[in-house]
């Protein structure tokens, strides 16, 4: 067998103790890849309660993963630009402490993988200028999406000349769908591409035959719209709330799931419906809950102003879930009539009639068939064969 690669991964999200899930999907990626090569992941985080700055290691998640996280405290400046560029300072002393430490235990690395252009790609161009350290480039964020209030497009220029040279100096560029690569393109131009999609955990999201807990045998009755987010403006669940008034009384035989953290605006939204009996609202909850509530539902919704490749779709479908959701960013490449319905966006009438449609030709979709293919491409198992191609054939 030949030796494992030493891959640096330097990431701009990743889950720390201050938010548990922000970057979940590149911890998924990372415990993948770490199937091929052997991972070390720096991540820099801010902590208010820390005391003074620390560089903590976790080897728990898988063998050949090794993730370091360096907590420092914020500052509490209270001029805004002041306050950014001290952080940015001390971003860039915490990343030159720890990169030496690091280097020090683990390298010499192969080369380097970035997740998420800013700020970490800032880091890995450095180090390319001053040692000709390759890098490559995934990226997941919705930046890079015209739609959002936050995108480069919208962003100043010094930050985006910045992001220009760190996705030109990347040797290999790997978004999380084709619209997404189309749109770094038209920001840097022409670069070697590779899809490299979002995992999904298929011990959790799986298909399963729905059951109806003994405590409440009406709902073996009831069928469920489900959505999943934070329930954040973008995503939209104030229209797939009015959308689902319109179709309730052709359909009284369905109710709508929204899980999520409880918002106090979608929450008064939804208590001043009509249907609020049929309408519920979960709270945040974890994964494996998540997962549940998708296996006991029947349809999933998603109605978002823009996305990349959301990984709640993909974890619908792995649940053999038929998906309704908006033609913007990646989710054409994953939606098709054998799997779900896809709708203009920004066009709540297109919403609920595509709810009522999926919902009197429920029959037409086959949920095991749905799952299979789903996890065929997105379960680890999958991730870990790109991660093996794209670490082999792209030194």
């Amino acid at each position: 067998m030949p030796d494992r690669k030493h891959i640096l991964w330097l990431v701009s999200w990743y889950p720390d103790r201050i938010q548990h899930t922000n970057g979940d999907f590149i911890e998924r990626h990372a415990r993948a890849a770490s199937e091929v090569a052997n991972i070390i992941v720096l991540h820099l985080a801010w902590d208010p309660r820390a005391t003074q700055a620390c560089l903590e290691k976790d080897e728990r998640h898988a063998p050949h993963l090794v993730v370091y996280r360096w907590y420092d405290v914020p500052s509490a400046c209270r001029i805004g630009w002041l306050r950014k560029l001290f952080h940015f300072w001390k971003y860039v002393q915490a990343f030159i402490h720890s990169y030496r430490k690091i280097q020090a235990m683990h390298g010499p690395f192969d080369f380097i993988h970035v997740h998420v252009c800013w700020k970490a790609g800032l880091m890995a161009l450095c180090l390319k200028w001053l040692s000709g350290q390759e890098y490559f480039l995934s990226e997941h964020a919705s930046y890079f999406q015209p739609a959002s209030p936050r995108s480069y497009w919208k962003d100043h220029l010094w930050k985006r000349v910045l992001v220009k040279l760190i996705l030109r100096g990347a040797k290999l560029w790997l978004p999380v769908s084709e619209d997404l690569g189309r749109k770094l393109q038209s920001v840097a131009g022409s670069k070697p591409i590779y899809v490299l999609p979002n995992a999904v955990d298929t011990s959790l999201f799986s298909y399963q035959r729905k059951m109806t807990p003994d405590a409440h045998p009406s709902a073996m009755s009831m069928r469920k719209f489900i959505h999943v987010s934070d329930l954040r403006p973008h995503k939209r669940p104030e229209a797939i709330i009015a959308a689902f008034e319109q179709i309730a009384q052709q359909l009284p035989g369905w109710q709508l799931y929204l899980v999520g953290p409880i918002r106090d605006d979608v929450k008064k939204r939804m208590l001043t419906s009509v249907f609020s009996d049929r309408i519920y609202m979960t709270g945040w909850l974890t994964s494996s809950e998540v997962a549940v509530h998708l296996q006991q539902a029947d349809v999933f919704v998603l109605y978002s102003s823009y996305e990349n490749q959301p990984c709640v779709i993909l974890e619908a479908l792995c649940c053999g879930l038929p998906v309704i959701a908006p033609r913007v960013g990646g989710i054409p490449e994953l939606i098709n009539n054998r799997n779900g319905w896809l709708i203009a966006p920004e066009d709540t009438q297109a919403l609920s009639r595509a709810m009522l449609e999926i919902a009197n030709r429920l029959e037409d979709f086959n949920r095991e068939t749905i799952s299979y293919e789903a996890s065929l491409h997105y379960g680890f198992p999958a991730i870990v064969e790109h991660f093996r191609h794209i670490y082999a054939c792209y030194e």
